[in-house]
């Protein structure tokens, strides 16, 4: 799709349903819809409140073959005001035992993993939060003992800011990511590629009534001979309309567009539209209870009429549940359909749920714990099943600065296919600091 032809479909969008407008997101799965977060009476009014952020990238636990240790998930710096300019800095060292660091079904190879991290996040606040602007920068280097040709460093920046008054909000960011990591659950090799995100999300109020914009460019670029074919553009709009059911709880209905665009495979460029109805709101005193639920159809067609479409269920929710201050858990699940980076596959799939809880059993003492189910489904049959279950402790220091933590996680993919099983274990220690 040609740039001009997605500047028309945003901005026509944008003046069909509110008359000012623009968002969105990372990684080889392209981005689902967020929609979450500012519920209520704060949504698009944050002139007179103090300024809010979030993280440029959040992976489910499902997300990622390369899933994150959940200690990486929590945050205990409030970091630095310099003036005006809020800054987080970062550090963190994991030494990671993997069981099977190429996922393979038999002759499985183990090895020892340094893991460094290290980030530095600026948040510049405007006229009491009208205007925001961040940015920031991550690293993340893995050094192998036996295997040293696996070693390799990941680097992310994000750039990106606000406009928050009473008749609208605008948040726009972009992620660039140069990475060596998994891409997801369908990968079992490293892959190095280039991948950018451009975000943007635009709220409109009406009293009880409001507009939701959210527009996401994905671009994935790789650096690898036999998977430069799968060079990707996927481009996607999300206009929304929503209204206040009742003081804690909105309804809202959604149309979804997707473009894929294949730089060096032009008969595998694909769109697809879908709808989807979708309630979120609060349950419970002290807002004891946070959720949405989204559920709607998606049709999905490809250039070439020779390849399989879907025309299906799809859908994704949330609840998190806080029963106490000392205590959180977290339940996600989703079906939806991905781009697969097979040659005889165009898609796949996803069907996975997974359930994170975490406590506090002393002063400074968490325990975590989380799993995740996952059933990828091909158009020529074939099923992969992926289990992900994991516990682990953690010490924060006082002074809520440093924390060191250890962690156990198992992961199993059962596959239609011969020679796709893999069974993981993965044994972390380590220690991370936040001001």
């Amino acid at each position: 799709m040609k740039t001009f032809n997605k500047v028309v479909i945003v901005f026509s969008a944008f003046f069909i349903i509110v008359g000012f407008s623009i968002q969105s997101a990372w990684a080889i799965s392209s981005p689902e819809p967020q929609s979450g977060g500012r519920f209520f009476s704060g949504k698009g009014t944050k002139s007179s409140a103090v300024y809010s952020y979030e993280n440029s990238v959040d992976d489910t636990y499902m997300q990622k073959s390369d899933a994150r240790s959940s200690f990486d998930e929590h945050h205990y710096g409030k970091g630095l005001n310099l003036g005006i300019l809020h800054v987080e800095p970062s550090l963190g060292y994991t030494g990671e035992w993997d069981s099977n660091i190429f996922l393979e079904e038999k002759n499985t190879d183990g090895d020892y993993i340094n893991r460094l991290t290290g980030g530095l996040d600026a948040y510049l606040p405007m006229l009491d939060g009208k205007y925001l602007l961040f940015a920031g920068v991550q690293s993340r280097s893995e050094w192998f003992v036996d295997h040293s040709n696996e070693s390799h460093t990941d680097w992310s920046y994000q750039a990106g800011g606000e406009i928050n008054f009473n008749a609208f909000q605008i948040k726009v960011d972009d992620v660039f990511k140069d990475t060596t990591d998994r891409s997801d659950s369908e990968l079992t090799q490293r892959v190095k590629r280039y991948e950018n995100i451009l975000k943007g999300l635009v709220t409109v109020p009406f009293g009880r009534f409001f507009s939701e914009t959210e527009v996401n460019d994905h671009i994935i670029h790789f650096r690898e001979a036999g998977f430069d074919q799968f060079n990707l553009n996927a481009f996607s709009i999300y206009p929304r309309l929503g209204f206040d059911v009742g003081p804690r709880t909105q309804a809202l209905v959604e149309y979804g567009y997707y473009h894929a665009h294949y730089e060096n495979l032009s008969d595998r460029d694909g769109d697809a539209h879908q709808g989807q109805v979708g309630l979120r709101g609060f349950l419970g005193s002290g807002d004891l209870v946070s959720y949405q639920l989204w559920g709607g159809w998606q049709f999905r067609n490809y250039d070439n009429g020779s390849l399989a479409g879907f025309s299906s269920f799809v859908g994704h929710g949330e609840l998190v549940y806080n029963p106490t201050e000392l205590s959180q858990f977290i339940l996600r699940g989703a079906r939806r359909p991905e781009e697969s980076l097979s040659a005889n596959q165009t898609f796949y799939t996803r069907n996975e749920v997974s359930l994170r809880y975490r406590r506090q059993v002393a002063q400074q003492w968490f325990v975590n714990a989380q799993g995740g189910v996952g059933l990828n489904h091909y158009p020529n049959n074939r099923i992969d099943f992926i289990w992900e279950p994991g516990a682990g402790v953690e010490y924060v220091l006082p002074g809520n600065i440093m924390a060191l933590f250890t962690e156990y996680r198992f992961s199993q993919r059962l596959s239609d296919v011969s020679g796709s099983d893999y069974n993981r274990h993965l044994i972390d220690f380590g220690i991370k600091a936040e001001v």
